[in-house]
């Protein structure tokens, strides 16, 4: 549970920085006279934010392997369990 909880708050902390770095390269774009149509689209071309997207990216995939892992592990648990209250209750 702490490695996907772990890697959960770890892309959300880089989604937050992703999210600051759009407003900052949004604000300089403005600054620069850019026209706000264009604006998304050179944002998502900027080297950085394209970086840090990726990296954004690569941290959900982790999150959401670990959550799937531990996910299984729960439903193992809870299997194993349902197996030996019936095993105890065949018996009796």
């Amino acid at each position: 549970a702490e490695d996907y909880a772990d890697k959960e708050h770890a892309a959300g902390v880089l989604e937050d920085a992703l999210d600051a770095l759009k407003g900052s390269l949004s604000a300089e774009y403005k600054r620069k006279g850019e026209p706000a149509t264009l604006i998304g689209s050179l944002i998502k071309n900027d080297p950085l934010y394209k970086e840090m997207a990726l990296q954004w990216r690569d941290a959900v995939k982790a999150y959401r392997i670990a959550r799937l892992k531990y996910d299984q592990i729960c439903r193992y648990q809870d299997n194993e369990k349902t197996n030996e209250v019936t095993a105890r209750a065949l018996t009796t």
